[in-house]
């Protein structure tokens, strides 16, 4: 399932994910509280589980000034889920028009225009040809570090496998039943900047530098893995504004 939400705002910080991030769950916290908290604490520490859901935030026209982005048009953010309960709780939050204005900073804010939800694809061959609505993240740890895999790289489609096999078995009960085979189309490397509390406190550093790609690619598996993946997103990230997809 997957839905659209249209926002009206002058500027947004460059690490404009971490603000979405929080936008997400102020919506389904004033919904349903004991919901937010299954879903992002356990045993009153934050909740590691990959969640069912991914997002992306798009907008065009517009501008960088230092760390900030000045738009000249609405922005948009995309939602999809494998969890239709999930998706209702935030559909339901993010219009309840008590939310807004959202504060982004002490300055400007985010106001809600209009919401729709998004007509998917049924996926029905074992090839598929995806884009990215946003960056996907693919690492392994190497040497107590972690190292970002790209397409380029020899190990990639096994480092892939491993990932998308322990992702989904953790959120549906079963990993993949067939091993994905990825073929790029045209692809570029990204370099993200976002900002995650625990991660400033722990090293001082102002912003986490994540690598990853975008662009189009072509996935070939079982029919229902790869529906899956079309509606939970794929790699590392994804309830952070990372890995979204949309069939081409």
């Amino acid at each position: 399932m997957k839905a659209a939400f249209i926002f009206k705002t002058d500027r947004l910080p460059i690490t404009y994910r971490t603000i979405f991030m929080s936008l997400i769950k102020e919506a389904l916290k004033n919904q349903n509280e004991e919901y937010y908290n299954d879903m992002y604490f356990w045993n009153g520490k934050k909740n590691k589980r990959p969640k069912p859901f991914t997002f992306a935030v798009r907008f065009n026209n517009f501008h960088l000034e230092d760390d900030f982005i000045s738009l000249n048009k609405d922005l948009v953010l995309y939602v999809s889920s494998i969890d239709i309960e999930f998706l209702i709780r935030l559909y339901n939050g993010l219009i309840d028009k008590h939310l807004y204005p959202y504060p982004l900073t002490s300055e400007n804010k985010l106001d809600f225009v209009r919401s729709f939800l998004i007509n998917e694809k049924e996926i029905k061959n074992d090839t598929v040809s995806f884009k990215t609505l946003s960056p996907i993240l693919i690492e392994r740890i190497v040497e107590g570090d972690k190292k970002p895999i790209l397409p380029s790289d020899d190990e990639f489609e096994s480092e892939l496998n491993k990932l998308v096999d322990k992702e989904i078995y953790t959120m549906r009960g079963y990993g993949l039943k067939k091993e994905l085979h990825f073929s790029p189309i045209k692809i570029k490397k990204e370099v993200i900047k976002h900002k995650i509390n625990e991660f400033t406190e722990r090293t001082s550093k102002k912003y986490m530098m994540l690598t990853g790609f975008s662009g189009t690619f072509t996935l070939r598996g079982d029919i229902d893995d790869l529906n899956y993946l079309y509606r939970a997103g794929i790699g590392f990230r994804r309830s952070e504004g990372m890995g979204y997809l949309e069939v081409i």
